[in-house]
């Protein structure tokens, strides 16, 4: 398959010490016209096993802010397709043909970028319902617009947008302790976000958001139909939830202006 220049992609992976992952990671990337990976300073073997996959590696200090590291890998990135992919995803078979085949008639239709639906497999389970269950994603697009939001951050631009039909795998947490892990920085970095948006929360919201959010996992998405798996990620999301406002009400606290 040949590909003229406004057909070439460039995959791009965020990473920082994932010597576990990236290999197979860029390994299902293999396919792109070129592959770059946006170091945060990684202290293991993430670096120099991203090379030997042939990939570009600039590094650059995350700084706690997502949308800008992957704003800066915008624009190192060279070609006029860009494909964002996390080091615990994998990009099946079926999804990088059905990627090529988008780029080569995506002017003739129209179409800017496409949505991605993402298959989680957690706990080693393959996930169907929650929140969790096939997320879809803007991961695909031509190099523009801009990622707002400092965690769970969305690529906006406009234009047209597909939605491709295979999934892309994802394999996050390979245990509970990496994913409280996850759970700790994340609510950190919200609640910072919130509150410099100068929001605030209360008790009321503190006890009844985190209720809500197990509700909506477990009953409305379906949850339950995971049996204890979906029990306990259920569980997980909901003190996420509460994380998230609790810390927010300690920086009220801490930093002054709560009444």
């Amino acid at each position: 398959m040949i590909f003229n220049n406004k057909q070439k992609i460039t995959a791009i992976v965020l990473a920082k010490n994932e010597e576990a992952n990236i290999t197979d990671c860029l390994k299902s990337a293999s396919w792109c016209d070129s592959i770059l990976v946006i170091d945060d300073y990684s202290i293991d073997k993430t670096i120099p096993l991203a090379k030997k996959m042939g990939a570009r590696v600039i590094k650059h200090h995350l700084k706690n802010d997502f949308s800008k590291q992957r704003n800066f890998a915008l624009k190192q990135a060279q070609t006029r397709w860009v494909l964002f992919v996390d080091a615990d995803e994998r990009i099946s078979k079926k999804l990088a043909s059905e990627i090529q085949k988008f780029v080569q008639h995506a002017d003739q239709e129209g179409c800017t970028g496409a949505f991605i639906i993402r298959q989680d497999y957690i706990f080693g389970k393959k996930i169907h319902y929650g929140e969790f269950g096939k997320i879809k994603l803007l991961r695909l697009g031509r190099r523009v617009g801009k990622w707002q939001g400092k965690v769970h951050e969305i690529w906006t631009f406009p234009g047209r947008k597909a939605t491709f039909k295979n999934s892309l795998y994802h394999y996050p947490h390979p245990n509970l302790t990496e994913f409280l892990g996850k759970i700790n920085l994340y609510t950190t970095l919200r609640a910072k976000e919130l509150y410099q948006q100068r929001i605030k929360t209360n008790s009321l919201l503190i006890i009844f958001y985190p209720l809500a959010k197990f509700f909506q996992n477990y009953c409305y998405r379906f949850g339950f139909l995971e049996g204890s798996t979906g029990f306990v990620l259920a569980i997980l999301m909901s003190f996420h939830s509460f994380l998230v406002r609790a810390k927010l009400w300690v920086l009220w606290r801490q930093r002054g202006g709560w009444r």
